[in-house]
């Protein structure tokens, strides 16, 4: 009876104490991660370079579950997110979702942040973390939105040009379904200009995207930029509401990499609703500034995005380019900007990289060099704007 009694004590005891190591290590014992770690631990299977998402989410429940992982396959945590279904202009035929993530206190009760420390040490995503209700996109890695979206964000970041998004490749598991590439990228939201520019709180400022028309009329700006930009005065103006290097430094991106449906549908700004005087913080001056847009139909010789520009037919027919290019110091200064860009950062090396998700169907996108573009300047006159300053 002794006996007996000794050994059900140790089953309470071993019991108690499994169950308790159950709920600390809760994650570990999680099906998907044990489905996880065994599929990690297959090196044929896994790009020892990517970290990985793990997302299980029910259609109509209000939140889903992120599994986060870091390259080596170590479990990193367990976020609840608002998952919802997002568009975006499909460049390809493909059938893979694209997905939008929300992180917040209405998911996740007392969270304030969706923490993604392991992209910060491995170097590639330069935050730490995606800040309150800020919006995540997962959009498949092979598809022109997502390559080439990257890609003109990378030129961006090269060029020193603030205003991109953050992004990076990861592998995604969709309801343990192996989703394959994923690209992981911030939305342009309130909270990513919020964190990105330093402002205290997400409401601070106010943003537009859209058409080019669409942003400057959301900002009254129009009769600014209608004005006669030659006299001192109506450029004084212009400058006191607009950054303008800023906004030439966004059309001769654009034009750099030949990109169709800019001005229109790529067009995203900001600014602060008031200027923020004790702050010595850029961007907080309520002028406005601009922020890349998606580039899913650029780096293809289909169109030239400088001749629509300048000859105001298909996209762009409503810009203000034309009307820039005639007052002589923002000429003058355009042409500064896409020099020193062409000669520092976009050049036919960075055109040209090499990217190991890219499907051979794709490649077309990586094919324009710098003498094609020379080629299809209207009346040659975008070569001589090219060549680097002396």
């Amino acid at each position: 009876m002794l006996l007996f009694s000794l050994i059900l004590s140790l089953l309470v005891v071993s019991l108690f104490f499994e169950t308790t190591q159950k709920q600390k290590d809760r994650h570990v014992d999680d099906s998907s991660l044990l489905q996880m770690r065994a599929f990690l631990s297959e090196e044929a299977a896994f790009s020892p370079s990517l970290p990985v998402l793990s997302l299980l989410y029910e259609k109509g429940e209000p939140a889903g579950h992120l599994y986060l992982y870091d390259s080596k396959g170590s479990h990193g945590s367990d976020l609840k997110v608002g998952v919802e279904n997002a568009f975006v202009t499909p460049a390809s035929s493909t059938t893979l979702p694209t997905l939008l993530l929300r992180a917040g206190e209405s998911y996740d009760p007392g969270a304030v942040s969706l923490s993604l420390p392991f992209l910060t040490r491995t170097g590639d995503f330069p935050t730490s973390h995606v800040s309150s209700y800020k919006n995540v996109l997962l959009v498949p890695g092979k598809t022109p939105y997502s390559v080439n979206t990257a890609r003109f964000n990378a030129l961006a970041a090269k060029a020193g040009f603030d205003g991109f998004l953050d992004h990076a490749n990861v592998r995604l598991f969709l309801n343990r379904k192996n989703m394959g590439v994923y690209h992981l990228g911030q939305n342009f939201s309130s909270s990513f200009l919020a964190s990105r520019y330093h402002f205290k709180r997400s409401d601070d400022m106010e943003k537009e995207e859209g058409t080019e028309a669409k942003v400057f009329n959301a900002f009254h700006l129009q009769d600014l930029f209608s004005a006669d930009l030659n006299r001192e005065e109506a450029r004084a103006a212009l400058e006191e509401k607009v950054d303008i290097r800023s906004l030439l430094t966004l059309y001769a991106m654009n034009v750099l990499i030949n990109n169709p449906r800019f001005p229109d549908y790529q067009f995203r700004a900001f600014r602060a609703r008031t200027p923020l005087p004790d702050s010595d913080l850029p961007y907080q001056d309520s002028r406005v500034y601009f922020v890349t847009g998606g580039a899913d139909l650029a780096f293809q010789q289909k169109a030239d995005a400088f001749a629509d520009l300048m000859e105001q037919r298909g996209y762009g027919a409503d810009s203000v380019f034309p009307h820039l290019m005639e007052a002589d110091a923002y000429r003058h200064l355009f042409l500064q900007v896409l020099g020193i860009l062409r000669r520092d950062s976009f050049t036919d090396e960075g055109m040209h990289f090499h990217n190991p998700f890219l499907d051979a169907d794709l490649q077309q996108y990586f094919h324009t060099s710098k003498q094609e573009v020379l080629a299809k300047a209207p009346k040659g006159s975008l070569a001589d704007w090219l060549r680097p300053p002396a």
